[in-house]
């Protein structure tokens, strides 16, 4: 690439809008009336102008798809009550010990998608509608007679459309709905692993594993406007562990037949995720780093009571305590070194601003019920309803980080076909659907007096909406292992 001599006025127009772009991101510029040679100012608009450009490639906090709106259709039309039911693949999520459940190996896909009704000041947002796949697998070891327990390994992985990472990062002012805009379009997978030490007592532990891209730019333009560029880029392991117990009170104690609970820990999670930016005008350095944290997700404690009154009917109920306030600032920060005497900017490092998110405590309901019954086949509700407040304060300042109260309702069917593929399938093949939909009531934000006119949300703002969550999967037992 060459950079060519351009005319001062183009130069300075230039100039002028990479500055103003630099100032929307929270670093401060200040100018000295200092003019430049022609050569020098192209290179210095050059710099800027990619530096600024690669702006878009980080990424702001938001928490993964699992944590906002659950896995696995049995447990999300239970309202993701399911910490203490949880004996599926999915349980590699919800509840990690209930994978040494199934006493065969078991299977399931489905097809997930998400669908946004949200609403700043009575006008839609920008969220793009989320279609993914879901995979999941246990696998029982068979390790009773070598180490005395029953041991089980289990899969979770959900892919969303073509891309392993979609993230974007508008700047703090804003209008934005900073948990759910960028949650769902990130690959997840998790391993997991379950034992059953005493019968009645399951624990198990599991790890998230997400891929955080990090690299630098160097850029090196000589006196005479050549230019170089090197780009480092790698993808890095970030892993979130998991860990969970159930407990089967009818095999600990008669008068608890019915009875389960479990018990989740979650730990938090962050990628931090920083691009570097070395440029050489002429063999002086110029250093900038951009930075921000994707996908943060909070520590968080779920615990969870069902009761099965008889085969046909599961009823649950948890409570979960979320350490929102570690959240940290989602916007994109910058570091500056420059030690260019000729330049006439002064650059300092970007705000750093406070979410001031607080922790949460929330609820969940759910029941499922066996209503029909065939010779052939079997026909399930469920239904569920869960309560989540808000951890985001209201919004006085120049920053606009919306988020609302959410209540969550959901439903689902599950049919299984108890015969469907006669000797050659002993087990039945299970077809689920579930419907969720979240609910955001209008909630509005009153600036204070000392906020630019300009900003977006002054003197208020307001956000509601709808987000629509619908999936189907297929599962089945194989007949693999003896019994």
């Amino acid at each position: 690439m060459r950079v060519a001599d351009r005319p001062e006025r183009r130069s300075s127009r230039l100039l002028k809008n990479s500055l103003r772009s630099a100032r929307a991101c929270g670093a401060f510029v200040h100018q000295q009336p200092v003019s430049l040679p022609p050569r020098v100012r192209g290179a210095a608009v050059a710099v800027l102008l990619v530096l600024l450009g690669s702006l878009p490639a980080a990424s702001p906090a938001q928490a993964h798809a699992w944590f906002e709106y659950g896995i696995g259709a049995r447990a999300i039309g239970m309202g993701n009550a399911y910490a203490a039911l949880a004996d599926d693949p999915s349980a590699a999520y919800d509840n990690p010990a209930g994978l040494v459940a199934p006493v065969q190996p078991s299977v399931s896909l489905g097809f997930d998608y998400l669908a946004y009704d949200f609403r700043i000041d009575g006008a839609t947002a920008d969220l793009p509608n989320v279609p993914s796949l879901v995979f999941g697998t246990t696998f029982p070891i068979p390790l009773e007679k070598l180490i005395g327990m029953r041991a089980a390994f289990g899969f979770g992985l959900q892919m969303t459309g073509a891309t392993l990472l979609d993230q974007s990062v508008p700047f703090p002012t804003v209008p934005q709905f900073v948990v759910h805009q960028n949650s769902a379009r990130v690959l997840h997978l998790l391993p997991a692993l379950a034992f059953e030490p005493v019968p009645g007592v399951e624990v198990g532990g599991g790890a998230m594993f997400f891929d955080n891209t990090v690299g630098a730019l160097d850029l090196g333009i000589g006196a005479r406007g050549d230019a170089t560029f090197q780009v480092d880029q790698e993808l890095k392991t970030i892993v979130s562990p998991l860990a969970g117990i159930r407990l089967d009170g009818g095999a600990l104690a008669p008068p608890l037949a019915g009875w389960h609970a479990g018990l989740v820990y979650r730990g938090s999670f962050s990628v931090p995720y920083s691009i570097p930016v070395n440029a050489f005008l002429g063999g002086l350095p110029l250093v900038l780093d951009f930075s921000a944290t994707a996908l943060y997700t909070p520590a968080q404690v779920e615990c969870g009571l069902a009761y099965s009154p008889n085969p046909d009917w599961n009823l649950a109920a948890e409570v979960l305590w979320n350490e929102w306030s570690k959240f940290p600032d989602p916007a994109l920060k910058i570091g500056v070194d420059i030690t260019i005497p000729v330049l006439p900017i002064v650059f300092n490092d970007s705000l750093l601003r406070d979410p001031n998110f607080h922790d949460t405590v929330s609820g969940r309901l759910g029941v499922e019920g066996r209503v029909a019954s065939w010779t052939s086949a079997d026909l399930w509700l469920r239904l569920g309803y869960a309560y989540e407040p808000t951890p985001a304060p209201e919004q006085t300042g120049e920053t606009n980080f919306l988020d609302n109260d959410r209540h969550i309702v959901s439903a689902g069917l599950g049919v299984a076909l108890l015969e469907a593929f006669g000797d050659r399938l002993p087990h039945p093949l299970h077809l689920d659907s579930y419907l969720q939909a979240q609910i955001l009531p209008s909630r509005t934000h009153h600036k204070d007096a000392d906020v630019s006119q300009d900003n977006p949300g002054f003197p208020s703002i307001s956000s509601d909406g709808i987000l629509y969550h619908a999936g189907l999967a297929l599962s089945t037992e194989l007949e693999l292992l003896d019994r």
